[in-house]
């Protein structure tokens, strides 16, 4: 007597178009198990990133275990669908994707910048700063962005007169009045680049609200600096007493 074992099959409906996934190798593949009709998903993802039916195709595929495309356009799509359905292989493999073409990502992304971003495209933008010191539309961004992306980009990477100068530059540029606390941001320095921003500070119109947004370690090494050039001074002083 043979025993026909029925697949069963979780629905996905998108725009007009329903799609099915089996149901146990989704289980296999996702922890989230919150559906009972099926699973509708949105056209859009968050403000940002919207969905069309070849991303949908790739991700049902995916979890069918017949693999997907990945590229520089669907990628952050494809990482948000991982996060929302608890896939962690998905995630550990667009990870992986947009750590080594995070450059091109964030490239293709202010291509296309309509003065919008979300923590996908924070994040890369935080890694890969220091090629990008020079694009405009950064300059658009608000205070809060850069602040964060600043603190994500400084935990991984050395501070040098390049992002100094992207700072000041930021700045300048910004109508926010706030703008001037990113300088806080910036903790001591290695001697050079110290002295470059504190000179830079010294040099603008408005010094000394810049100056009452640094942290405090940046007074004490101005102080240490005076007391070694007041001791240098004196020593000048007595060489020259000396020698009269």
């Amino acid at each position: 007597m043979y025993h026909f074992f029925k697949m069963q099959f979780i629905d996905v409906y998108f725009k007009d178009y329903i799609y099915n996934i089996n149901k146990e190798e989704f289980e296999k593949k996702a922890l989230y198990s919150c559906f009972k009709d099926g699973i509708l998903l949105s056209e859009k993802l968050d403000e940002l990133v919207s969905l069309d039916s070849d991303t949908v195709r790739n991700f049902v595929d995916f979890l069918n275990g017949k693999g997907t495309v990945i590229d520089t356009s669907n990628v952050i799509a494809l990482s948000m669908l991982a996060d929302m359905f608890k896939v962690s292989i998905l995630k550990e493999i667009t990870n992986s994707y947009k750590e080594l073409h995070a450059i091109e990502i964030v490239q293709d992304y202010f291509s296309k910048y309509d003065g919008k971003c979300n923590d996908e495209y924070l994040n890369l933008i935080a890694d890969v700063l220091y090629n990008f010191f020079d694009e405009v539309k950064l300059l658009d961004f608000s205070t809060d962005l850069i602040r964060e992306i600043i603190q994500k980009f400084i935990y991984s990477h050395p501070i040098n007169k390049s992002l100094l100068d992207f700072i000041f530059k930021y700045i300048e540029y910004s109508d926010d009045s706030h703008a001037n606390f990113l300088l806080n941001l910036i903790p001591a320095l290695e001697d050079e680049n110290e002295n470059y921003f504190l000179e830079q500070i010294y040099e603008k119109s408005d010094n000394q609200k810049k100056f009452e947004c640094v942290q405090p370690c940046h007074y004490i090494y101005l102080y240490k600096q005076n007391i070694r050039y007041k001791e240098m001074l004196n020593l000048i002083d007595n060489l020259i007493h000396r020698k009269i």
